[in-house]
């Protein structure tokens, strides 16, 4: 459930819901791939490593924003 939405989840949240980490960055590198989008191989190794369990989910998207130039 999504902080401050009582019994709503986000849309990315209900479609991969209970997925395990490797089957949720094959959906999300497919999703992207059929967007039109070119997933390059820095960001595949971040994915890889979030997929084998080394680094948490929080950990990837700062690594990938940080890979687009974006700091938090």
């Amino acid at each position: 459930m999504t902080e401050g939405s009582p019994g709503k989840t986000s849309p990315v949240g209900t479609v991969l819901d209970g997925c395990e980490p490797a089957e949720a960055v094959r959906a999300a590198i497919a999703s992207a791939r059929i967007e039109g989008y070119v997933v390059g191989d820095q960001a595949n190794a971040v994915f890889e490593d979030f997929a084998s369990g080394t680094i948490d989910d929080r950990e990837m998207i700062a690594r990938v924003l940080a890979l687009h130039g974006v700091h938090g």
